[in-house]
């Protein structure tokens, strides 16, 4: 999917996927749930500086940033495929495959105090996969934010991990931590 963006992509080569496309398109339109199968974004990056025939890391990770809170896969594409393999490698870790995924959107899914943060949720049943919650958070803006918070129901002691950065983040600073304008973080969740 992603075909019918072509033109905003064009008229907004570094910005078009943290500004052009609703919550509400990629909450019904790009749902897998509603739509019955895997979505996955093929990403397009005409105007934007390509190396190699793919775009450069800052844009495909702002493009997989929009995509990563609403459970839609990223593939090749246009993309830098370094980064998306290494976003797929991480996935693969974590066996995502077996988790259940929470959209920000749906009641009792309440992962940010900020309004630019839309922060989603993979669970796992307990022994499926070395994290029992992860927090797939993507900052709307062009400026850095912060504001991300466990999930209620999360384990009163817990061990947090940036994956995607691959470094430790203390449970009682997590609403500090910040996430750049156009980026994702992917917080593992532990109990200890």
């Amino acid at each position: 999917s992603g075909e019918q963006h072509h033109r905003g992509k064009e008229k907004n080569p570094d910005w078009f996927y943290v500004d052009g496309i609703s919550d509400r398109e990629l909450e019904c339109a790009w749902s897998p749930a509603i739509k019955g199968v895997g979505i996955q974004l093929l990403g397009r990056h005409d105007k934007t500086p390509l190396v190699k025939g793919h775009a450069d890391e800052e844009h495909t990770i702002r493009a997989m940033a929009r995509f990563l809170p609403y459970d839609v896969q990223i593939s090749h594409g246009k993309l830098d495929p370094h980064v998306v393999d290494r976003l797929w490698g991480i996935f693969d870790d974590v066996k995502l495959a077996s988790a259940r995924f929470c959209g920000y959107w749906n009641e009792g899914v309440d992962l940010s105090g900020n309004p630019k943060i839309r922060a989603s949720l993979y669970r796992w049943a307990k022994g499926a996969s070395a994290y029992r919650y992860l927090i797939v958070a993507a900052n709307r803006s062009h400026d850095a934010q912060k504001g991300l918070r466990l999930p209620a129901d999360g384990p009163p002691q817990a061990q947090l991990r940036e994956l995607w950065r691959d470094k430790p983040v203390e449970a009682a600073k997590l609403g500090e931590y910040e996430i750049p304008g156009g980026h994702f973080v992917l917080v593992g969740v532990k109990e200890q």
